[in-house]
């Protein structure tokens, strides 16, 4: 025997004498290069950061890791405590909700909803994916997962991509609880929850799941503009910008270039495209000439706006051939109907606002719901740098009936999300005219669904917006923030008055 090999037999020995065990990060599993699982029993790691379930305020969602694993790989871990007894609830707590569905059109029911929000790159990370066998986290098929019975508790996992090296910390994302915002990430080994072991992603066939987010906003006169964190996209309504069929300009159209050119004076780009586009309407002999001739339209009139020099700008029409929405409806075809105008994005301005007032009264507004008086507050507004937040607000029925707040009535179902989000909520610039939206990710699984990073008001959340008289529910979307970095904004939440003075947390 070698002398290190008898070394680690002493080791073992001297482990079961004593009734002690290894550290969980020195159990490697030479076979699968994975974390050998620790012993069955209750999990007694640090919290991370909290919160409750916020359909189910007495289920307590704890993250207790999030290590790098072999540099490029990331593992989150997640207890679930089930703190209500017997005797007060009749039902245990389903872990269903922990499945993602911007991927999984079948059930293997893993706990694929875990994810991660890399706010400096603009995008999604999503667990891996084993083609054919599920996914690299915990089987919610599985007990004690399935269903998570009163006074008990379990840990979830799953192992996603890595943030770049470097980057010191990031946002957890489920559809359960409001994100756990800017946790630190820990360079040590990842621990492996009791009972369940870590596969190493290398030993794995797997898919890598990351998906773009689309930041968008929105203002009066039809605009919209999607931010990817490198680049952004103005999108210009034609029908503001033109007459029907025409491409001449018309007197309200400088208006909307002016400030077009204002983002453009902004940033660094030495190129901008100038991109026509129409609705699915007619055919490509009259779209294709028509968005040229609009793209050029546009392009030289932000040539004498655009004060900037050295700035090229190119046009070209492209038809009906690029939608940006479906044209499946009305709404849906008048967005199409835009001239864009893509450019590097604006380095945003970074400034340390004074403090916001901690003792101020929280805002709070009323509105009355089929005769029903619902009062709608922001509990925090917290910045997860890059020009993204997470808002978290509140709804209360002060009434005597149950009655829906209207948080998903603002969009239609032109917008073809996978499913109902509570999503009607926005944050506004100093001068209100320009609409900061929820952010939203293309779904994996085909199509042109969407997914929105914030509250689920589908499957077992059907109806979550519907708070019974007396009682709150709380709700959260990540959004953009304007990017001049004042102490604070206005938020506006579904059909209430909008909320003003709104301090963000940095």
């Amino acid at each position: 025997m070698s002398r290190i090999a008898l070394w680690a037999a002493l080791l073992a020995l001297l482990a079961a004498a004593t009734g002690c065990t290894l550290p969980a990060e020195t159990k490697r599993d030479a076979g699968t290069g994975g974390i050998t699982a620790a012993p069955p029993g209750r999990d007694t790691r640090a919290v991370l950061a909290s919160a409750p379930m916020y359909h189910r305020p007495w289920v307590r969602l704890d993250l207790v890791g999030l290590n790098r694993f072999d540099e490029r790989h990331l593992v989150v871990q997640i207890r679930v405590a089930n703190t209500a007894r017997p005797d007060q609830r009749d039902a245990g707590t389903s872990l269903d909700a922990f499945k993602d569905t911007s991927t999984e059109t079948t059930d293997p029911a893993f706990a694929t909803g875990i994810s991660v929000l890399d706010a400096p790159r603009r995008r999604m990370l999503l667990p891996y994916r084993t083609p054919g066998k599920g996914a690299l986290a915990t089987d919610l098929r599985k007990e004690p997962f399935r269903y998570l019975k009163d006074g008990a508790e379990a840990t979830l996992y799953a192992v996603l991509p890595a943030p770049p090296p470097g980057t010191a910390t990031t946002t957890v994302v489920t559809q359960l609880a409001p994100p756990f915002a800017n946790v630190p990430i820990s360079g040590s080994p990842p621990t492996a929850p009791p009972g369940q072991p870590i596969p190493n992603p290398d030993r794995h066939r797997v898919q890598t799941v990351i998906a773009p987010l689309n930041a968008a906003t929105q203002t009066p006169d039809g605009g919209e503009t999607q931010d990817d964190g490198t680049d952004l996209r103005v999108h210009l309504s034609t029908d503001v910008l033109f007459a029907v069929n025409a491409s001449a300009l018309t007197p309200r159209a400088r208006q909307t270039l002016h400030r077009a050119a204002t983002q453009i004076d902004a940033s660094t780009a030495p190129t901008v495209q100038v991109e026509g586009h129409t609705d699915s309407s007619g055919d490509d002999t009259v779209n294709d000439p028509l968005s040229q001739r609009r793209a050029d339209a546009v392009k030289a009139e932000m040539e004498k706006l655009v004060t900037r020099a050295g700035v090229r700008l190119d046009a070209k029409g492209y038809g009906s051939k690029r939608p940006l929405y479906p044209n499946t409806s009305t709404e849906g075809k008048r967005r199409n109907r835009r001239v864009t105008l893509t450019f590097q994005r604006p380095v945003p301005k970074e400034r340390t606002p004074p403090p916001p007032d901690t003792n101020a009264p929280t805002p709070t507004v009323t509105s009355t719901i089929k005769g029903q008086p619902l009062t709608a507050s922001v509990q925090s507004l917290r910045s997860l740098g890059n020009g993204l937040g997470v808002l978290t607000y509140r709804i209360t029925n002060k009434g005597t009936k149950p009655v829906s707040a209207g948080l998903s009535e603002m969009y239609g179902e032109w917008m073809e999300f996978t499913e109902h989000f509570d999503r009607a909520v926005a944050v506004l610039d100093p001068t209100g005219q320009t609409a900061y939206l929820p952010v939203d990710y293309r779904a994996q699984r085909g199509g042109a669904d969407r997914m929105c990073v914030c509250t689920s008001n589908a499957g077992v959340f059907l109806g979550n917006d519907n708070p019974p008289p007396g009682q709150s529910r709380d709700f959260w979307a990540v959004v953009s923030l304007p990017p001049d970095n004042t102490p604070t904004t206005s938020v506006q939440i579904a059909r209430f008055p909008r909320l003003t003075k709104i301090p963000i947390t940095r």
